[in-house]
């Protein structure tokens, strides 16, 4: 049973393959706190760089808190604040739209269910996640990157 599973993996890492040579580092540093034997706080702080390193994408920092309900389910919910960045975009119409900083908010809600079979654990996850995005008036520039345009 263990060679098919081998085999299984070693063959999506044969079909895989990247779209392009862009490379970025995802960085997270976390901590973890029980507060009793059925409830936890976890915090993480990410960063995401692109570009070859050379520009920071994404900074977000997440709080969850999670309760055991029974041995095999958990529940929890999360706050994620996200603070990334758009890259310089040329539109349809030959405008320019500048590189800009915008916010997300994202809010979650989960179960997990687990059952052990000797040393085999099955688990599932469901969640709900909702993510708002604040409205963000952004300018555009003719051609030139000069001349601001109008949404006409």
């Amino acid at each position: 049973m263990r060679k098919i599973f081998l085999l299984f993996y070693l063959s999506l890492a044969v079909c895989s393959y990247s779209q392009n040579s862009n490379f970025g580092v995802w960085t997270t540093i976390g901590a973890e706190k029980k507060i009793n034997k059925k409830l936890s706080l976890d915090a993480d702080l990410e960063m995401r760089t692109r570009d070859n390193i050379k520009s920071v994408d994404r900074w977000s920092g997440t709080v969850d808190m999670s309760y055991n309900l029974y041995k095999f389910i958990k529940v929890g919910g999360s706050y994620s604040y996200l603070y990334s960045q758009k890259e310089k975009e040329l539109t349809t119409k030959g405008n320019i739209i500048p590189e800009y900083w915008y916010s997300r908010h994202r809010f979650s809600l989960y179960a997990t269910g687990k059952y052990k079979i000797d040393k085999l654990t099955i688990s599932l996850r469901e969640k709900w996640q909702y993510t708002y995005r604040p409205e963000k008036f952004v300018a555009k520039f003719d051609d030139d990157g000069q001349t601001p345009k109008s949404d006409e």
